[in-house]
């Protein structure tokens, strides 16, 4: 084969491989939007507005401080998603509008992940390959349109192993700043990606000491450095952490290893341990090869925040699982490693064989497989704002009632969704609100249980309900399914919408 069709060639298998990311754009747009927004979404949708889960329907708009207050009490994030949203929704409130902005974060994490990939191999096709791997893994993948913080702290995950790869080959006062600020950024994601942060800091720290600059000049770049990372730690506890959790009290519904050793046994743990074992032998095996010093700085960051991760969790202090987004920027930091072994393979491998053709049909296999029952679900989705849509004959005469956990997502349906000309609405609405809201039970150092969350839900037997006509609320069907509904039947196969019989 000539030069010339070498191009050619190599020029095809680039642009089939582009197609298929514009697909993924397509599939995603199509049958990921969803209109609906569940509770932590709508929560995380009105702490951007400087009010929160339990505000009153139409209420006023709050300014920036007011995001900070309501995210201290209503939030257990640093906050730097809702103030970014608060920036963010000035422009829009549409469904639409919102996830484009998690689902930006995630595109920027698949581009910085082909950098890397490229920064490893010089191959734009395994540049490319590599790319889709967060598309493959499907909890970054789905996590990438929730209007929540976790799709910015795996871009900051990914900025963070940019930033070693960048300060591995040259230190400057410039190069520190710059991802000192970035990294700083991303410290207000959430609380995990602090620990990924300081580990991150260890290891520069380790490259300033290591360079040949004079003790003057080492200790300028550490507080070029270190500056904006301090007044960042300063802002996060005082603003936020001291009026969340300052305690890091474990919480009922994450999971610990102080709570479950078992933990470790599940599958995805399991998996997720090999991956590490794998990642760890690639380093001792290779240790004498040439390609293991630009990994070096990686590998120190992904083994160090595991074990810290796997630490804390062993003292209750916080959550470790293989399958949580609780844990997603340790997860992550895995696959980046692991990604960073299949591109040197790949790498190795094209110089004896061209296997572009298997890996095209293995990307296209793995994403069919991975969104084929996606797809059915996206078209039969079904939640409490299609409920209720489906509901006949709805006047003014009709009351409705919403439990606390549907309370912030028809709220922003009927003020600014897909139901905001209904004119029934807030007059003839009612919404229970927590009572109190879980986080003052943590601020108060009060540990609560699943019954006494829900205690305080009425029964439908009650005659509270006569006054109703509709309820929204699947609380009643999950922790109430013993009551007898003689009044009452649900309209749907997931019972989130009940209706009055004989209306």
């Amino acid at each position: 084969m000539s030069t010339m069709q070498k191009m050619i060639v190599n020029k095809i298998y680039i642009c089939a491989l582009l197609c298929m990311y514009i697909i993924m754009i397509w599939f995603s747009y199509t049958y990921k939007t969803d209109p609906y927004l569940w509770f932590d979404e709508a929560g995380q949708f009105w702490i951007s507005k400087g009010l929160n889960h339990d505000s009153d329907p139409l209420s006023t708009q709050g300014n920036l401080f007011d995001v900070i207050i309501n995210n201290q009490m209503y939030n257990l994030d640093p906050g730097g998603f809702s103030i970014i949203l608060h920036v963010w929704s000035m422009f829009s409130n549409h469904y639409l509008w919102l996830r484009l902005l998690p689902f930006l974060f995630f595109v920027f994490t698949v581009i910085g992940w082909i950098y890397l990939s490229y920064q490893w191999t010089k191959d734009k096709f395994i540049s490319l390959c590599i790319g889709f791997v967060p598309l493959l893994v499907p909890m970054l993948y789905n996590e990438a349109f929730e209007i929540r913080a976790y799709s910015m702290e795996v871009l900051g995950c990914v900025i963070g192993c940019i930033a070693i790869d960048s300060l591995q080959k040259r230190i400057t006062y410039k190069r520190l700043l710059i991802w000192s600020l970035l990294l700083s950024i991303f410290m207000t994601s959430r609380y995990s990606f602090i620990i990924v942060a300081f580990v991150i800091s260890t290891y520069v720290l380790y490259l300033i000491y290591k360079t040949s600059s004079s003790i003057t000049q080492k200790i300028l770049m550490l507080l070029v450095y270190s500056i904006p990372l301090v007044l960042t730690l300063i802002y996060v506890y005082f603003c936020v952490m001291k009026y969340q959790n300052p305690n890091a009290s474990t919480l009922f519904y994450l999971p610990y290893l102080s709570e479950n050793i078992k933990i470790l046994v599940h599958v995805a743990s399991i998996r997720h341990l090999f991956y590490l074992v794998l990642i760890v032998w690639s380093a001792f095996t290779f240790r004498d090869s040439h390609l293991l010093p630009q990994y070096t700085g990686l590998i120190y960051v992904t083994l160090v925040t595991n074990i810290i991760f796997l630490i804390l969790s062993i003292f209750g202090l916080h959550p470790w699982s293989g399958d949580t987004t609780r844990c997603i920027s340790m997860i992550t930091l895995v696959i980046i490693s692991f990604s960073a072994i299949i591109a040197s393979l790949m790498k190795k491998t094209s110089q004896l064989v061209d296997f572009r053709i298997i890996v095209l049909i293995f990307i296209s296999c793995r994403l069919l497989s991975l969104y084929k029952f996606d797809v059915k679900h996206a078209l039969h989705r079904e939640n409490a704002l299609i409920h209720f849509q489906k509901i006949e004959n709805k006047d003014k005469a009709n009351k409705v009632y919403v439990d606390r956990w549907e309370s912030p997502c028809m709220r922003y349906q009927f003020e600014y969704g897909l139901l905001k000309n209904d004119t029934t609405y807030p007059e003839n609405f009612t919404f229970c609100k927590f009572r109190p809201h879980n986080l003052m039970l943590i601020s108060n150092e009060k540990q609560v249980t699943l019954s006494e969350l829900y205690a305080t839900q009425p029964d439908l037997d009650e005659e509270f309900y006569d006054n109703y006509s509709v309820l929204i609320m699947p609380e009643i069907f999950w922790f109430k399914s013993e009551v007898a509904c003689t009044k009452w039947e649900s309209i749907s196969n997931k019972n989130i919408v009940w209706i009055r019989k004989n209306q």
